[in-house]
């Protein structure tokens, strides 16, 4: 596919529509996500993107890493975010919804009329994908309560006591 000089942050328009088949890629810096909330988790890298487009259907692709902190060991982790969706754009709002009533296709729906760019879309994919993230990693929350447990006795009675379904199969019988 030929490689063609795309602006993310010009609204899409019928000029948009006229392009033949092509690929377009790029950074965006993380100072431009401008509508996401980073109080909670803190992008690492730029969000690097691409996009590719024939007949009027336009994949866009993005990944980014982003720093998280656990919920439940408390540790910082880094997780990459990946970005992977297709749009087809119409000329309309009323042809888009027609359309998309009798969408069998894995692609989103969007018109000229929306008056929206692709950074836009970028940020609002990537704005689902941090609802959608889990705060949690593969940690063992056991070991860590042994590595903090200064008396292993007291590790030893949490372990134990932290088992709420231990003796369920007995209770249950009574």
């Amino acid at each position: 596919m030929p490689s063609i000089i795309l602006d993310p942050y010009k609204i899409i328009g019928t000029e948009h529509l006229k392009l033949l088949p092509g690929i377009s890629s790029g950074n965006f810096p993380i100072k431009k996500f401008s509508r996401i909330d980073m109080s909670n988790s803190k992008l690492v890298s730029n969000f690097s993107w691409t996009i590719k487009f024939v007949d009027n259907i336009f994949d866009i692709t993005g990944n980014v890493l982003i720093n998280l902190q656990c919920k439940r060991c408390l540790r910082f982790f880094t997780k990459k975010v990946e970005i992977n969706r297709q749009y087809r754009v119409f000329y309309t709002n009323s042809e888009a919804e027609k359309k998309d009533l009798n969408n069998n296709f894995n692609y989103e729906t969007i018109s000229i009329d929306q008056r929206t760019t692709f950074f836009s879309l970028f940020e609002d994919e990537l704005i689902l994908e941090l609802t959608l993230l889990s705060d949690s990693h593969n940690c063992n929350i056991n070991q860590l309560v042994n590595e903090l447990c200064i008396n292993k006795e007291t590790a030893q009675e949490y372990k134990n006591n932290n088992k709420p379904f231990r003796n369920l199969r007995q209770k249950l019988k009574k």
